[in-house]
């Protein structure tokens, strides 16, 4: 599985193409959040444009990802999800786990607007 991976506004964004079927589709793009998490880049969103489809493991991985992106401090956020990606995670209870954004560019937003937020709050207090 290729996974193409590029920054927009501070945040990577990874973009696998094809099918996360199992270890080998999704070794490349777990790697890719490791690597991001080792260079202390902890806001990633996963572009599921061209995933074409996902199992159990796929979702796995995915929950592996947000897990370490969560454990070191940063964030995992899905776009472009598929109707039928979607409706798996629906049907796995996952839909709530993920914030899943309709474009690239509304889930990169997400990250400026949680910062602005806890700025707010930090001054309320």
């Amino acid at each position: 599985m290729k996974v193409a991976v590029n920054e927009q506004n501070g945040v990577v964004v990874l973009a696998p193409q094809g099918r996360i079927m199992g270890e080998d589709e999704s070794t490349e793009l777990h790697e890719r959040v490791r690597e991001n998490v080792k260079g202390q880049k902890y806001q990633m969103v996963v572009d599921l444009t061209s995933v074409e489809w996902m199992n159990s493991r796929g979702l796995g991985f995915l929950i592996a990802a947000l897990t370490t992106a969560s454990s070191a401090g940063g964030s995992l956020r899905l776009a472009k999800v598929s109707p039928k990606v979607e409706h798996l995670l629906g049907i796995v209870g996952l839909g709530t786990t993920f914030e899943i954004y309709k474009t690239v560019e509304e889930a990169v937003k997400s990250f400026s607007a949680d910062s602005a937020a806890k700025k707010r709050n930090r001054s309320e207090v």
